[in-house]
């Protein structure tokens, strides 16, 4: 089966009713004439007699030319011959194929062209041979020949040229030409083998670079239809058929412009209809695209059709972009037959150079039900508006380059990662509005945002970006929730845009019939000029400052929630302060200031500063005017008004986040133009000052002196008078009059100290150093000057407590330099005989007595013990601390005569001591020396114990102690030493109870002597000085131990176990004495050592030889408050 078709580029041929020549003189630009050009015959396909196939129809003859000179007198262009008869049959030997047809023919040129009121055809496909019908049907087959391919009926080649159709011109690519059918033989039936119809040749094929064709003025270029495929034998059986030719496209092109004018059609041709086989046709050819091809720029005003399939039913793309980079731009006018499908980066150009209306459902996925598939961007283009209806849910990202894009949904958009471009175009948003979260770009002049409906609201979460402004219009509401980075700036034209300093960026334009609303959560600035003669609303429970220079704005800014803070600048237009809101700042409000009821004034920021009023300040009934002062307290916030103050009942409120001097008067609010009305009162929190405000010509003036407090009388009943006012047994009935004549004294109140404030003994201690320091130091103003509330907790945090509980902790680790040594020296002495060698090695030796057969000591005299301690300590006027400690200690003993033993000890631990309500802690280096002995005498059935012993540990404390409180922030810090002595001593009687346990009441004393040396912390004001103390304490401890042996496996061990009750006297409660620099000293009590404690052990060793054994305890206190915990780990040998 052979099939032709001829690439080239025609711009001549002969017209089948007429041999005249049509001339293009290409040097000159010359029009083809009106006529119809079209190509010849070729000839037939031979036969063949040797049963092979019978040859191809011949091809037409194709012309080329360089479009230089007339065509005219060149060779006709043909189209292909009918191909020839399938070859004749000899006995036995089955017959060869019929002749394929030719191909049609076209002409080449490769510079500019221009086609009017001409026709330019392709050659038409010759049709193929049919299979012989003269040979046997009972024997043997012969196939049909295939269809010749339809030509182009233009090819352009070059670079850089145009092909120009008007005033009804046009390109049709030639027809493919029919197949032929074949026959079948009887012996084999079925084998009679039908062909394709031949291809349809395009109208148009492009092959040069960056080429242009415009089709205009009802010119028309279609593509030739396909051939219709042959049929199988009708005679016998139901042989094979095959399918109709594809229809060929229109234009074929790459790398150039096409376009197609209102008026132009382009249209692919049609699919060739099925063969017959047997009866029934089937195998549809495919219809031909209207235009298909890579990195093209296409516009469509006119008509651009895909051919229908062989079955009329099925049309193919109207245009189909293979890859590259691509632009198809659809005006209103077009009028497009089967889908436009894209691939590669395809921008598809909506032109609305009228008002329209489209579903978005038009716009999908490839292989979708969608007309425009596979684009990767969509433009708004023209002045016009176009509306988008329905949803689609593929990912459509829109660029508003000119006019409007008008929808009521998000999903009109598409999927919200698409997203949306303003390139001075315009989105509408009708009807109730939407939210999206699609990002938004503003691109070189910006964009505009319509929304239309009154109560219509278009709510963008994600981010708007670009170098473009926004502007705002329509009566509804604009919400920008993003953190956006747009930098052209904003404009409010009409309606309501809310955001908030993160969101609405660049200058800020509010006409007079627009409202910018500023819903500020979260603190935040906005530092662009603001102008222009509407509504700038403040909303949100956070602080906006504005920090640029708004002077330029004449219309009315509304506090309603939250704080508006002006700084440094002037905000132009009036500004009213709501119930609840506030206005602060140290800025200028060029015009009249009016606070309502519930608002508040509060000139400065995060410190005093001065506020201007450019017209008149009017504070309505249940305002209030907020004061501060600066940290020397030489000035504190004030209003400065140009015009008139009024007034009317308003409260002045004084905070306590200042450094007010009751040796200042401050001017609060001064009016050049008078002032009306005055404050009905003081509003205050400060706990030891009491503010008072008076009008004194044209300002106010705040004062303030301590606080009073009621100082009761002393008087008892038996020294007072009768009656309680005589200072009786209550004290008189407000604190007393002068009392009896003996007792009372005289009652009534008195300045408050700082002390009346305290909650506790090491509170009133600190308080009382305070006052001492006079009002000319800092740290005393700035306790001063403490709120409501705070001086308990300020007390606390400045007491240095902590130094004294430390003091307190110490102790437990200077016990244990007492605890573990005495553990192991106890076991020694009481240890047992180990029995010796069996005595009949005695005879063994040569060298005197064997010493091995005698019995020996259990002790082991050398040992080392790890242990962890974890401590709680609470009660009394501190607070609660917990502790660590973790530390190592080695060492002997060893028998001396007379039954006496003695040993020494070394030993080293880390405590970790923490007071977190008071942000404090300590690290303690500990170093032990031990020194002990003892002897064990026989009474009785038991054994009486005796120790005694001596230890000193010195400590190297590095103290850290945080004061982050009600307005002081200090890390402080210091490094001392301390020492602990220690003499201790215990007696016991251990009784057998059976032959593995044995009980030991036990009574022990300790005598402990504690010395702290002075130190100065360093790190701000609140830094203490402490001086050397000392601190001693007694404990006696009355106790029952028990001690059992056991055996593990072949292991042998011993299990103890001790409880007893031990009571503490002396220094219990630890005490600092401490001092600021430039106070008194005061002494502060630490965490009080418990009184009475129930002591418990439980250990256990196990001999892990003759001579090594080791052992786990855990040993615990409990009693007044405060718990301890510990386990140890030790290792003991025997030498």
């Amino acid at each position: 089966m052979t099939r032709a078709i001829a690439l080239a580029l025609m711009m001549t041929a002969a017209s089948a009713a007429s041999a005249d020549v049509i001339s293009l003189d290409g040097a000159a630009g010359a029009n083809a004439q009106t006529g119809r050009i079209a190509g010849g015959a070729g000839g037939d396909g031979g036969e063949s007699l040797s049963g092979v196939n019978g040859q191809a129809g011949a091809d037409g003859i194709s012309d080329s030319a360089q479009n230089t000179e007339p065509l005219g007198g060149k060779p006709l262009a043909n189209g292909g011959a009918t191909g020839g008869l399938g070859g004749a049959t000899s006995v036995n030997v089955p017959t060869g194929g019929a002749g394929g047809g030719g191909g049609g023919a076209t002409d080449v040129v490769s510079a500019n062209g221009y086609i009017s009121s001409a026709a330019v055809y392709g050659g038409n496909g010759g049709k193929g041979g049919n299979g012989d019908p003269d040979i046997d049907p009972g024997e043997f087959f012969g196939s049909g020949g295939g269809g010749g391919g339809g030509a182009a009926a233009a090819v352009m080649t070059g670079a850089d040229s145009m092909i120009l159709l008007s005033s009804g011109g046009g390109l049709v690519g030639g027809n493919g030409g029919a197949a032929g059918y074949g026959i079948s033989g009887a012996a084999m039936p079925g084998t009679g083998f039908a062909a394709s119809g031949g291809d349809g040749g395009m109208a148009m094929s492009v092959l040069g670079t960056n080429m242009t064709v415009v089709i205009s003025d009802g010119a028309f270029v279609k593509g030739g239809d396909g051939g219709r495929g042959g049929a199988g034998d009708t005679y016998v059986g139901a042989p094979a058929a095959d399918s109709g030719g594809a229809g060929g496209a229109a234009i074929s092109m790459s790398n150039g412009t096409i376009t197609v004018a209102d008026g132009a059609s382009v249209a692919g041709g049609y699919g060739g209809a099925g063969g017959a086989a047997g009866l029934a046709g089937t195998h549809m050819g495919l219809g031909g695209a209207g235009i298909t091809g890579h990195d093209l720029n296409i516009t469509i005003a006119g008509y651009v059709a895909g051919g229908y399939a062989g079955d009329l039913t099925t049309r193919a793309d109207a245009v189909l972009l293979t890859g590259g980079v691509n632009t198809v731009t659809i005006e209103p006018t077009a009028n497009i037959a089967g889908n436009v499908v894209a691939a590669g980066q395809s921008t598809l150009r909506i032109s609305s150079t009228v008002d329209q209306t489209l579903a978005a459902s038009l716009f999908g996925d490839v292989g979708g039900s969608a007309k425009y598939q596979g684009f990767t961007g969509f433009q708004k283009v023209s002045s016009g508006t176009l509306t988008l209806i329905g949803t689609t849910t593929a990912v459509t990202p829109w660029d508003v380059r000119l006019g409007t894009l008008s929808i009521s949904s998000d999903a009109a958009l598409g999927a919200t990662s698409g997203d949306l471009t303003l390139s001075n175009g315009t989105l509408r948003v009708t009807g109730a509005g939407f939210t999206t979260s699609r990002n938004v770009s503003l691109n070189n002049a910006g964009g505009v945002v319509q929304v239309t409906e009154g109560l219509g609201s278009l709510v963008v979460n994600g981010t708007v970006s670009g170098s473009g402004g926004l502007r705002k219009e329509g009566i509804g509401t604009l919400t920008l929730n993003g953190v956006n980075s747009y930098t052209g700036g904003t404009q409010v034209a009409a309606g309501t845009l809310i955001g908030n300093a993160a969101s609405i960026r660049g200058p800020l334009q509010i006409d007079a019939v627009g409202t910018a609303q500023f819903t500020q959560e979260t603190d935040g600035t906005f530092s662009n000029a603001i102008v222009g003669t509407g509504v700038l609303l403040k909303e949100g429970a956070g602080r906006l400052t504005l920090s640029g220079d708004n002077s330029g704005f004449a219309g009315v800014t509304s506090i309603d929630a939250g704080t508006l803070n002006v700084i440094n600048n002037t905000l132009g237009g009036s500004v009213r302060v709501t119930p609840s809101a506030t206005l602060m700042g140290d800025g200028t409000i060029a015009g009249n200031v009016t606070v309502y009821s519930g608002g508040t004034l509060a000139p400065g920021k995060d410190k005093p500063g001065t506020l201007t009023v450019g017209g008149d300040l009017a504070m309505n009934v249940g305002s209030v005017l907020r004061i501060q002062s600066d940290s020397d307290g030489q000035h504190a916030s004030k209003v400065v008004v140009d015009g008139a103050a009024t007034l009317n009942g308003t409260v002045a409120s004084v905070e306590a986040n200042g450094n007010y001097s009751t040796a200042t008067n401050y001017s609060i609010v001064s009016a050049r133009g008078g002032i009306t009305g005055s404050f009905s009162g003081v509003n205050s929190n400060l706990a030891f000052l009491q503010p008072t405000v008076t009008n004194t010509g044209n300002d106010v003036v705040l004062t303030l002196v301590r606080k009073d407090v009621v100082d009761p009388g002393t008087g008892t009943g038996s020294d007072g008078g009768s009656t309680p006012t005589d200072g009786g047994s209550t004290g008189g009935s407000s604190g007393g009059s002068t009392g009896g004549s003996t007792g009372g004294n005289t009652g009534g109140s008195r300045a408050m100290t700082f002390a009346d404030a305290a909650g506790s003994r090491n509170q009133r201690s600190v308080a009382n150093a305070l006052e001492s320091l006079g009002s000319g130091n800092a740290l005393y103003r700035q306790i001063e000057n403490l709120a409501d509330g705070q001086p308990q907790s300020v007390f606390k945090a400045l007491s240095g407590e902590a130094h004294a509980s430390t003091v307190s902790t110490l102790r437990t680790g200077a016990d244990t330099a007492r605890a573990l040594p005495l553990e192991h020296f106890r076991s020694n002495l009481s240890a047992n005989l180990l029995a010796g060698a069996p005595t009949a090695q005695a005879g063994t030796s040569d060298v005197g007595s064997n010493l091995s057969a005698l019995p020996s000591s259990s002790a082991k005299p050398l040992w080392a013990q790890v242990f962890g301690t974890w401590q709680t300590f609470g009660g009394g006027d501190a607070a609660r601390v917990t502790q660590s400690t973790s530390g190592l200690f080695v060492g002997g003993d060893q028998a001396v005569g007379g039954g006496w033993r003695a040993g020494g000890a070394l030993g080293y631990s880390d405590t970790r001591s923490r007071a977190g309500e008071v942000s404090s802690k300590a690290d303690i280096d500990n170093y032990s020396a031990t020194i002990y002995g003892g002897r064990s005498f026989a009474a009785g059935v038991g054994k009486l114990n005796f120790l005694a012993g001596g230890s000193y540990t010195w400590h190297d404390i590095d103290s850290r102690r945080g004061i982050d409180t009600s307005g002081f922030n200090q890390s402080l810090k210091s490094n001392y030493s301390a020492s602990t002595s220690q003499l201790f001593t215990e007696l016991g009687y251990a009784v057998p109870v059976t032959g593995a346990l044995t009980l030991e009441p036990f009574a022990g004393v300790a005598w402990s002597d504690m010395r702290t040396r002075g130190f100065s912390e360093s790190g701000g004001s609140a830094a203490l000085n402490g001086e050397g103390d000392r601190n001693t304490l007694t404990t006696t401890t009355l106790g029952l131990r028990s001690r059992t042996a056991f055996t593990l496996g072949k292991l042998e061990g011993t299990l103890r176990g001790t409880v007893g009750w031990r009571h503490a006297f002396g220094d219990v409660i630890t005490h600092s004495r401490l001092s600021f620099n430039g106070s008194d000293s005061f002494t502060v009590a630490g965490v009080p050592q418990a009184r009475d404690s129930a002591l418990v052990e439980v250990a256990a060793d196990v001999a892990l030889s003759r001579s090594v054994s080791l052992g786990l305890a855990y040993g615990g206190a409990f009693g007044g408050g405060n718990t301890q915990n510990s386990g140890m780990l030790n290792l003991a040998w025997k030498f």
